[in-house]
């Protein structure tokens, strides 16, 4: 009669061999991960960093957690080129960043107050940013220097705006301090657009008790915040139209 046991499958001659080699891998894949951590999956951020950068019919989304400077102004070069200057002694500081869907102004206005810088301007070509210049405080007050000014733009015959325009600047005042200069287009006081001189005497009348106030200027294509006191600023001003394109995406 036939043995109903199952048979027991004949041994190959290489069994030894592989049972020699599970026997020498399973310690050192062991040991890697208890000295590395587990392999990360695809699209994990690695060593903690968490990095998001894209454009979207040019508006920037920006995502960063416990990410470098360096790489999160590399990431926004990558989306949207500009030349950005004055933050290279802090490229390694590891900071948390979100911004979505937002202008490329807007983005570095806020990276910037968050870093703590206040002193800093903005360049466009036409109405985009192209360069960021950050520069350290100055004494008295906080106000980037450019080139020398140049006469007020023209005013083009279609599509112009209405700003504010420093006539004069006064002696003593701390205008002359922060050197606001002649033909200064005022853009905001206090973050409100300023489009005519009554805009401006009454911001300053409402924030006379303010110690810090921000007022932002453009000279010579060149976006410029300083701070000041509030109350009386020292300058003369008045009306004038200039091409769109001249304020880049402030009065859009």
């Amino acid at each position: 009669m036939e043995n109903s046991k199952a048979r027991k499958r004949p041994q190959t001659r290489d069994a030894p061999v592989l049972r020699r080699w599970r026997a020498m891998l399973c310690p050192l894949w062991a040991a890697w991960v208890l000295a590395m951590g587990p392999v990360p999956s695809a699209g994990a951020a690695v060593g903690g960093t968490d990095l998001t950068v894209n454009l979207d019919a040019g508006r920037l989304t920006v995502k960063a957690e416990n990410a470098p400077l360096e790489e999160i102004l590399d990431g926004i070069y990558g989306a949207y080129p500009l030349v950005v200057r004055g933050l290279e002694g802090r490229s390694g500081e590891v900071i948390d960043f979100k911004a979505e869907n937002e202008s490329p102004e807007r983005i570095f206005k806020r990276l910037l107050r968050q870093l703590g810088e206040k002193n800093y301007a903005f360049e466009f070509r036409g109405r985009r940013l192209s360069r960021v210049s950050v520069m350290p405080e100055a004494r008295g007050g906080t106000v980037s220097r450019p080139a020398a000014p140049r006469a007020a733009p023209s005013v083009p015959e279609a599509d112009p705006v209405r700003v504010v325009r420093v006539d004069r600047v006064i002696d003593g005042s701390q205008a002359q301090d922060l050197d606001i200069r002649s033909d200064d287009l005022v853009i905001e006081y206090d973050g409100v657009q300023i489009t005519q001189p009554g805009d401006l005497i009454r911001e300053v009348k409402r924030k006379s008790d303010r110690t810090n106030v921000g007022m932002v200027l453009l000279r010579n294509g060149q976006t410029l915040h300083v701070n000041l006191q509030g109350g009386f600023i020292g300058i003369h001003i008045v009306p004038q139209k200039v091409p769109r394109e001249t304020v880049g995406s402030y009065f859009d």
